[in-house]
């Protein structure tokens, strides 16, 4: 995301001036992945905030610093869900402007008068969104640790190249009507 992103940049700035401050230490610890053998080393977290708000490498490390893990876990699920709650507000789909488009398009909710609405739907769209980001925010943690397909990109490309996918007929739809014509440019 981009606070991390930015807890990232603003971290290392401080620990390439300053690497032995306590505060900066709390911000965050870095080193030069051993792993890597390039010409440009690459820095990963090891310490302090921007530690603790990276995912763990791989599934040993969760098992070594399980605190890590949590906290990574509970971190990106809270701010999923606060952003969720955050662009309800934003984006026009608050309790307040969906009563008001229920109003303006006459819907009414059977049992409840029509004053009523707000406080009923009050009820249900602030955890439906936070329950929506928090949904997402498992999916990007299951993400993060997900094998990368290699041929991924490639298929992507072509599915936005073509609008479909040519490897093979479609299930449960009819054959589309320029398949025949698509097919004989291959």
């Amino acid at each position: 995301t981009a606070v991390v992103s930015n807890l990232y940049f603003v971290s290392q700035m401080f620990y390439s001036q300053a690497p032995n401050s306590p505060f900066v230490k709390l911000l965050g610890d870095w080193a030069v992945d051993a792993s890597e053998s390039g010409a440009v080393a690459n820095t990963v977290p090891v310490g302090g905030l921007a530690y603790y708000v990276s995912p763990p490498a791989t599934f040993a490390a969760m098992l070594q610093d399980p605190f890590h893990a949590l906290f990574y876990l509970m971190f990106t699920l809270t701010a999923c869900a606060i952003f969720g709650r955050t662009w309800t507000e934003v984006s026009g789909s608050s309790v307040r402007d969906v009563a008001r488009q229920f109003r303006e398009n006459q819907i009414v909710m059977k049992g409840h008068r029509e004053t009523a609405t707000a406080k009923v739907l009050g009820r249900y769209i602030p955890i439906a969104a936070a329950l929506g980001g928090i949904c997402i925010g498992l999916l990007t943690v299951v993400a993060d640790y997900k094998p990368i397909d290699a041929n991924l990109s490639e298929r992507l490309a072509k599915v936005l190249r073509h609008g479909e996918q040519t490897d093979g007929p479609r299930v449960g739809m009819p054959p589309h009507p320029l398949a025949s014509r698509t097919a004989r440019k291959w």
